[in-house]
């Protein structure tokens, strides 16, 4: 393949995997992969997971300090509503499997208090009656743009130390990371998650 063709190629690529796809984060995902090595390392992967996992927690903390300031605005509902803002209308079914892989009893208790809130509203899909299609109402999308303006004040706090260009390196790093696991998943998520469980199994064994 020529050079051209195959930068092309792998822009494409890129843009279809990323929706605010930019030249600059292109070249840093361009170049780190065409250097990769296969060079596996656990004690890394593992450290790196309980970095992941702090981060997590911190970010969690930071946004209930912040949901202390909207009492009718809950973490999982603006993580579903956060969801819903990309659709104009999603099956129940789906945005429990687009949002933090629910199980299936727990998503629809959560999507039901939001119905009772006012947050969403749900409607029989026309091409199939069995399911019911959600999208936020307007009192929904006002406290999500309440809670999200919010959010991002309080999140910049946690980020002041890193430079742009390390903020751009884990963006793709962690955007690569997830979206191979979600879209797994997505196609298939009892078939994905049984794969996982029984890695597990086996590495007990």
């Amino acid at each position: 393949m020529k050079p051209l063709v195959e930068l092309i190629t792998a822009w494409q690529a890129f843009a279809d995997a990323h929706r605010d796809a930019d030249v600059e984060s292109f070249c840093y995902d361009y170049l780190s992969n065409k250097n990769q090595k296969d060079d596996p390392d656990p004690e890394r992967d593992v450290l790196l997971s309980k970095l992941i996992g702090k981060s997590g927690s911190l970010i969690k903390t930071y946004l209930k300090l912040a949901l202390r300031q909207i009492p009718e605005m809950e973490m999982e509902w603006f993580y579903i509503l956060d969801t819903l803002n990309d659709h104009e209308e999603i099956r129940k079914t789906d945005v429990i499997s687009f949002r933090l892989l629910l199980e299936p009893t727990t998503g629809i208790d959560i999507l039901n208090r939001m119905l009772k809130a006012g947050l969403i509203s749900e409607r029989v899909d026309p091409a199939d009656k069995r399911a019911r299609l959600i999208k936020p109402t307007d009192r929904g999308i006002e406290i999500y743009k309440k809670a999200n303006s919010l959010f991002n004040q309080v999140i910049s706090l946690l980020f002041t130390s890193l430079n742009k260009e390390q903020k751009t390196m884990l963006i793709l790093a962690l955007g690569k990371l997830t979206n191979e696991h979600y879209e797994k998943i997505i196609e298939n998520k009892t078939q994905a998650i049984g794969k996982i469980e029984t890695f597990i199994k086996d590495s007990i064994k």
